[in-house]
């Protein structure tokens, strides 16, 4: 897509193109910038054919371009919305109106800045006062559906979808995201129909099979998901322009897929690579997807092995199976540093670590060497661990509270205790790392 705020260049069209024209070029551009991968483009392209596919808001927004004051600052405001710089947005869709007061696309602008920032009532009221004016434009009802689910309002939402649809049934992104507001509500069965319907009205789209996939993995139904990404894949064959898209999306799934359904996930990276095999990023994800499934017998013999702290296992897990999100990464990285600095209680974890799962100690030999080489602790950076760990209770939502927090006060959950009482010194120790008792988990 052109880095252009003006709507007939977004399109490729030009000025005095025909109601037809628009449309397909619209689904064009669509199908190259779909929703899934592309959001904010996909916005962008959509605002542009809302307005021009309409004469009257065509002509008001040739009428405001026209304006000399208004294109200045609304171009602008284009550029700081694509550079993340909402509120600067807002502050020159405010200065073009001064030029051309009322104008819907600056108006429009300022309403998906709003929901970027997450001021949603304030978002809601100008879409409310957009399709007041304007009520045969399904844009704005969609727009105020994103508003209300993000809101938490789903039952709101789908009826703002559902009124878009009642004005263009031909557009996939309404049906998928009433599908969604269902799946959100775990109506699944209600999430399906509306989908299924969606593509017979519609005809195929990624946006609703990606929905139905969605479903699939939170039902467990292994057999609908594989009909489903068969479906995905037959799209991609026929359309060129898909392929690309649908090998990103099979890579995703597989990202998220790849701890828990490794097999599953390495089956959908072949896909993706037949799709794009210019990709390179897919075959370093395959190369991931096939050493978990190497080492998913450790790690699941690793996960029951009393011998082994309860904070190592979940460090060497994710070593080896990838955090699932931020939280998850930052929890693991405070604990490795409070170990580091303090790691008598795992010395026993990271020895027994070393000799029972070699393919697993690898994985994260710089962490588990470091301790063993310095069993009185290592110098740590104290206040970044606080800092952390004041972030990581922003993003869970929790409070430290107000007094001051100081790293000897952090509770490390002590090693589990092995059944010893007759176990002498110098038998086998009862972890099964084949050492005498005194020189493995009785240090």
């Amino acid at each position: 897509m052109p880095e252009s705020s003006n709507y007939y260049e977004i399109l490729g069209i030009a000025l005095n193109s025909t109601a037809l024209e628009i449309k397909k070029s619209y689904f064009a551009s669509v199908r190259k910038y779909p929703p899934e991968r592309f959001p904010e483009e996909f916005k962008r392209i959509r605002e542009a054919y809302e307005t021009l596919s309409e004469p009257e808001s065509r002509s008001e927004y040739d009428t405001g371009m026209k304006i000399k004051g208004f294109a200045q600052y609304y171009e602008k405001a284009s550029y700081a919305y694509d550079e993340d710089r909402y509120d600067e947005a807002i502050g020159l869709s405010e200065k073009a109106l001064e030029f051309s007061p009322g104008n819907k696309t600056a108006r429009n602008l300022m309403g998906m800045c709003f929901i970027k920032i997450e001021e949603y009532n304030k978002a809601a009221i100008l879409y409310k006062k957009l399709i007041s004016e304007s009520p045969e434009k399904p844009f704005y009802y969609s727009n105020l559906g994103e508003v209300l689910l993000a809101k938490g309002a789903y039952k709101q939402a789908i009826k703002a979808f559902e009124t878009a649809l009642g004005l263009d049934r031909s557009h996939d992104y309404s049906w998928a995201h009433v599908g969604y507001c269902y799946y959100l509500q775990e109506n699944y069965e209600k999430a399906r129909q509306m989908l299924e319907q969606g593509i017979d009205e519609c005809g195929e789209s990624i946006s609703i099979y990606t929905e139905l996939i969605r479903i699939d993995i939170a039902q467990n139904d292994l057999n609908k998901l594989i009909k489903n990404i068969g479906r995905l894949e037959k799209l991609a064959k026929k359309d060129e322009e898909l392929k690309e898209t649908v090998a990103w999306f099979f890579t995703e799934l597989a990202k998220k897929l790849m701890q828990h359904m490794p097999d599953f996930a390495a089956k959908l990276l072949e896909k993706a690579k037949k799709l794009d095999p210019d990709e390179k990023g897919i075959y370093s994800m395959h190369k991931k997807a096939s050493k978990i499934q190497k080492l998913q017998e450790p790690i699941a013999r690793l996960k029951n092995d009393l011998a082994v702290h309860i904070w190592i296992k979940d460090i060497a897990a994710k070593a080896v199976l990838g955090y699932a999100d931020e939280i998850e990464e930052r929890e693991l990285s405070i604990c490795e540093r409070l170990l580091l600095r303090e790691p008598a209680n795992v010395l026993s974890s990271i020895k027994h670590l070393k000799v029972e799962y070699p393919e697993i100690f690898k994985e994260h030999k710089g962490f588990f060497q470091k301790i063993l080489d310095n069993p009185m602790g290592s110098k740590v950076n104290e206040n970044e661990i606080l800092s952390d760990m004041r972030y990581l209770d922003k993003l869970i939502g929790k409070s430290s509270g107000n007094g001051p927090i100081a790293l000897d006060d952090i509770y490390i959950p002590p090693m589990q205790r092995i059944n010893t009482a007759s176990v002498g010194r110098n038998e086998p120790c009862p972890c099964g790392s084949g050492k005498k008792y005194k020189k493995c988990c009785c240090t």
